[in-house]
């Protein structure tokens, strides 16, 4: 049986293949197609989404408790600030592209991993607000002072942005 999921929102399809509710969310899927073979058309703008900061950026191999025990510290700022969900990844497998890769992307050396992290906010308002108490806190709050609490890697080679989702899928 398939399941959407839209800000909160659990409903199964029906065997009609189809699934309405509060006239502005409508998806058909045409007979025969499998649940996640046709992506369905869905109004997003009377839709709340998450918004996700992204980012990448390369660890000394060395630094992975420092680096855990920095992100632990930080990243319960963040939770504060209103975030859903920070998710922290150590390089597990990360394959070396042809034209680019996550290890250049960031310059990582051969004495670094790559980590990629996300955090999940509400929505992009709740996001630059707690982003804007970031840049506030930077000196007065320890979690987020970098003499407190130095960052250990390079952070100019770090990259970050911030995405809207476009397609969420979730069993």
């Amino acid at each position: 049986m398939a399941v959407l999921f839209v800000v909160g929102l659990q409903a199964p399809f029906r065997s009609s293949r189809e699934f309405s509710k509060k006239s502005f969310i409508t998806c058909r899927f045409p007979e025969g197609a499998n649940d996640y073979s046709v992506t369905p058309h869905i109004n997003t703008q009377e839709l709340t989404m998450s918004y996700i900061d992204g980012i990448v950026t390369a660890v000394p191999k060395a630094n992975k408790d420092a680096f855990i025990q920095h992100a632990e510290t930080a990243d319960a700022a963040f939770m504060e600030w209103g975030a859903l969900r920070v998710l922290e990844c150590w390089e597990d497998d990360v394959p070396d592209g042809k034209v680019t890769d996550f290890r250049r992307a960031v310059q990582a050396t051969d004495d670094e991993v790559v980590v990629f992290a996300w955090i999940e906010w509400p929505d992009k308002a709740t996001r630059d607000a707690g982003m804007a108490k970031m840049m506030q806190a930077m000196d007065s709050d320890p979690r987020l002072n970098p003499e407190k609490n130095p960052m250990p890697f390079d952070g100019k080679r770090m990259i970050f942005g911030g995405f809207s989702p476009v397609v969420d899928f979730k069993k």
